[in-house]
């Protein structure tokens, strides 16, 4: 029996700029292991899991994030990179 999905299987590739934060990282992050994981395995082989995120607001186009704070503020390992992928929520937002 497949169950079903709460996500989208189709990943975007999304600007940085329409994404939104849900929550705050602490300022400390830098030091923090999970961190500092994350960003080595950005480093050494990519993006592993694409960040969760909500479907896009009707006015604005952005997207709040579900899930991947943490790999959003990684992306610095590489500044030039201005996209990351994404996997919208499928369940309504009501």
């Amino acid at each position: 029996m497949k169950l079903p999905s709460a996500f989208e299987e189709k990943v975007l590739d999304l600007p940085l700029e329409r994404l939104l934060p849900t929550r705050s990282l602490p300022k400390d992050l830098a030091r923090l292991r999970k961190y500092i994981q994350i960003k080595a395995s950005m480093k050494e082989v990519g993006l592993i899991e694409p960040l969760s995120i909500t479907p896009s607001d009707a006015k604005t186009r952005m997207h709040m994030i579900l899930d991947g704070h943490v790999r959003l503020a990684a992306r610095a390992v590489s500044p030039a990179r201005r996209r990351l992928p994404a996997s919208k929520n499928s369940l309504d937002q009501a």
